[in-house]
């Protein structure tokens, strides 16, 4: 399911147009961790990357601008279920990244 859903908005992904930046950097690189989440904090689809990577548990990586630690404590603290349906997981990653924001 999570797959599926993913396939179908990988084009809108920002990613795509940096083909050369490392989405996988060593967690004592800084520098390369901001670049990779700079590029994720524009994404319009940054919520679902990072959905898509917590819900098939990838251990690597920066998706959706966080680790997977991260993309854990976020889902613990938001409450998520894996086995809710994605788009009630993004709603209320959305509904709660919006209201912090007021």
């Amino acid at each position: 399911m999570a797959l599926d859903y993913m396939l179908g908005l990988s084009e809108q992904a920002a990613c795509i147009a940096y083909p050369d930046l490392d989405f996988d950097p060593p967690k004592r690189d800084k520098q390369a961790i901001k670049a990779a989440q700079d590029v994720c904090f524009s994404c319009p689809i940054r919520w679902e990357c990072l959905l898509y990577a917590w819900e098939t548990d990838i251990p690597n990586g920066i998706w959706g601008g966080a680790y997977f630690e991260q993309r854990n404590l976020m889902a613990t603290l938001l409450g998520l279920s894996r086995l809710a349906p994605i788009q009630e997981s993004l709603e209320t990653i959305k509904r709660f990244t919006s209201s912090t924001r007021k």
